[in-house]
């Protein structure tokens, strides 16, 4: 029932404070820094420091799809699906969950629905939803499409995402139906994937639903035509493909390629990865995986204190995918911000998001941030005391699935399980079923 009207649908956000640090939304831009540049930033440091309050450097373009004013909406405040019906004001709401998502879950309903009315992304998201429904096709999709389009750029956390791809314990289960097809075996790995502790309670592993599935066969021709427009030569998903495919030359040093000759964007790779794609979606959007908070905290905390995948219609979640990564689950995105050193702008990266849902983890705690001076903050922001320490990913981990430090403990799950499709699906589920939650019940 909750298939053929309209689960409730919400969206992710960034919880750090938006008037205070630079976002890089829609690209990682910075240059490679190399041993010389690094070496220069060190000297530098030993200067004053400065914060500086930061500039937004990446405009979202706007262009505005005006629907009717929103209708007040109860929150049915069942753990066993939704049983709202959002009739016209459906897309209105796609619009405030993906500018949640976006944007900061901690933002009002008042000021997301300012955002909204300009918000690119979210225009994106609404077009995406309804294409993935089946009510306009791909032709009309990029008619109403805006916004920069996500580049790879930064050969050094290409090199980080291939070394946990190549030396982990990634790889498909003996159980897949997908033995062959090298994309889905790279990111189909249970989850947590490597954790120190006892796993958890919940099986956030179910299995799949049958390739017969009805919702399946109506959602995978849908991915296949936009999976196939953006794998074409010189479009997103190949550009992204030749990045990791083939050997990159940064000053002078030559990094080799991640992906072996032999694995290739195949007609056959492509049908089976949609296919893969819609039977995750369905799988956890009706898997009635429900649970409660494991620590108490504030807004916006507070409305997910019960957490329902069921409340997210497949449809949104492929659509926040797609706009997040143009479903290349080896993509990454940088938020950069900037400080003032010796009366010099000095911009560093103090974010990154990977995978299909682009949750985002703190810069600090990936291994390469002690190798490059523009990777993390280096000591500079005392992250318990600022919002720049509270992490999607952290925070998530920590008040709902056992991490014991909302800081810096991976003792279940760790920043790698979202570079798998199913870590990723089940961050980006846990954080929309928390924001439709709060607009439900606030609107």
């Amino acid at each position: 029932m909750i298939l053929e009207q309209f689960r409730n649908i919400k969206t992710q956000s960034r919880l750090y404070s938006r008037n205070c640090f630079t976002i890089s939304v829609e690209g990682l831009w910075l240059d490679v820094g190399g041993e010389e540049t690094n070496n220069k930033m060190r000297g530098i440091l030993k200067g004053g420091v400065t914060m500086k309050k930061s500039l937004f450097f990446t405009l979202l373009l706007s262009i505005i799809f005006i629907f009717s004013s929103c209708v007040l909406l109860n929150d049915s405040n069942t753990n066993t699906g939704t049983n709202i019906d959002w009739t016209e004001d459906e897309y209105q709401n796609v619009k405030l969950i993906y500018t949640a998502y976006n944007e900061g879950a901690s933002l009002s309903i008042s000021e997301l629905e300012e955002l909204a009315l300009t918000h690119a992304g979210a225009n994106n998201v609404m077009s995406l939803y309804s294409f993935f429904k089946g009510e306009i096709t791909l032709e009309q999709h990029f008619t109403k499409a805006m916004g920069d389009i996500l580049k790879p750029t930064d050969i050094r956390i290409r090199n980080y995402i291939g070394n946990v791809i190549e030396n982990s314990s990634y790889g498909s289960d003996d159980e897949s139906d997908y033995q062959n097809n090298w994309l889905i075996n790279y990111f189909d790995n249970e989850i947590p994937v490597d954790n120190t502790d006892a796993p958890p309670s919940i099986n956030f592993n179910p299995d799949l639903v049958s390739k017969y599935n009805t919702k399946v066969i109506e959602l995978k021709p849908r991915i296949y035509e936009i999976l196939d427009h953006y794998m074409k030569d010189g479009n997103n998903f190949d550009r992204w493909y030749d990045f990791y495919a083939n050997s990159q030359m940064v000053d002078s040093t030559v990094y080799p390629a991640i992906f072996d000759s032999t694995e290739t964007l195949s007609t056959t790779i492509k049908d089976e990865y949609a296919e893969y794609l819609a039977r995750i979606a369905v799988t956890y959007t009706d898997s009635n995986i429900s649970f409660t908070q494991n620590i108490s905290n504030s807004n916006p905390w507070v409305y997910g204190q019960n957490i329902n995948f069921n409340d997210i219609p497949p449809e949104l979640l492929l659509a926040v995918f797609f706009q997040e990564s143009n479903f290349v689950p080896f993509s990454y995105r940088a938020e950069v911000t900037e400080i003032i050193i010796n009366e010099e702008p000095f911009e560093y990266i103090f974010g990154l998001s990977f995978g299909l849902a682009h949750i985002l983890i703190d810069s600090d705690k990936i291994y390469i941030s002690s190798e490059h001076i523009d990777i993390g903050d280096y000591g500079l922001v005392d992250e318990k005391t600022s919002d720049i320490g509270d992490r999607d990913f952290s925070l998530i981990s920590y008040i709902y699935f056992g991490n014991t430090n909302k800081y810096d403990a991976e003792n279940v799950f760790r920043s790698w399980d979202l570079l798998t499709v199913r870590g990723s699906t089940m961050y980006a589920l846990t954080y929309l079923s928390l924001i439709y939650n709060k607009i439900m019940t606030l609107k």
